[in-house]
């Protein structure tokens, strides 16, 4: 029973620490070191590396559909956010290859998710998974030095954070361990790419932002993709 325990503690561990010790903190400094378009672009580069791992880890098989699929999304949102400003210089290279790390360690712990919770269940893996990525990430929080003063955060703000903890984080994490459970990893993993379609269509309606032409071929290139590696 006490063996059966610890194999359990050292999985859930792996877990937690790519998700928010090593993908979240990952994932924050990059976006203060290069722009949000080539940060964007690093993550859509994820389905490709779940593909890949989840081949060798979870002998999922590699067809020339995943495969066309997965380039013709990530080509489609290549030319989003070449549409949105990417751009690579001297001084982003820190931020662009932190970036990518945080895009391999969300690929890592896909692969995870879909072991675990294939074992345990999706809310049982969401839970052990953010409460030790919480207690790994104390230890980085304190090195940050960030000064907080909770009197300073008014009532809007309070409710942002209980957005991303709540919804963005454990009931959009639930989702997708079950998901996981579902269906194999690199196809639910293509869905990310989703991501710029679904924030144009929201900047357009609550910001007025015009979609271009280039986000619409983009768009459509995306979905082509998802459909496409969905069929295989």
């Amino acid at each position: 029973m006490l063996i059966y325990f610890l194999i359990l503690i050292q999985q859930f561990i792996a877990g937690g620490t790519n998700i928010v010790p090593a993908n979240q903190f990952l994932f924050l400094q990059s976006i203060k070191l290069t722009s949000p378009s080539n940060v964007a672009l690093a993550y859509a580069l994820s389905p490709i590396f779940v593909m890949l791992i989840a081949h060798f880890f979870l002998k999922e098989k590699i067809s020339r559909l995943k495969v066309l699929g997965m380039l013709l999304a990530f080509s489609g949102v290549a030319i989003i956010m070449i549409n949105s400003g990417l751009g690579f210089s001297a001084g982003s290279i820190l931020g662009d290859f932190l970036a990518l790390a945080a895009s391999l360690s969300w690929a890592v712990y896909t692969v995870l998710g879909k072991k675990y919770s294939n074992k345990y269940g999706p809310i049982v893996t969401t839970a052990f998974s953010m409460i030790f990525g919480f207690i790994l990430y104390i230890p980085i929080f304190f090195t940050q030095n960030i000064p907080i003063n909770l009197s300073s955060i008014d009532t809007v703000s309070w409710f942002r954070i209980l957005y991303l903890s709540v919804f963005a984080s454990a009931i959009a994490y639930g989702i997708w361990y079950y998901a996981l459970s579902r269906k194999e990893a690199a196809k639910v993993a293509i869905f990310n790419n989703l991501g710029p379609i679904i924030t144009a269509v929201f900047a357009a309606v609550f910001l007025n932002i015009a979609i271009t032409p280039l986000y619409i071929a983009g768009g459509v290139m995306i979905i082509g993709g998802v459909i496409t590696a969905q069929r295989a």
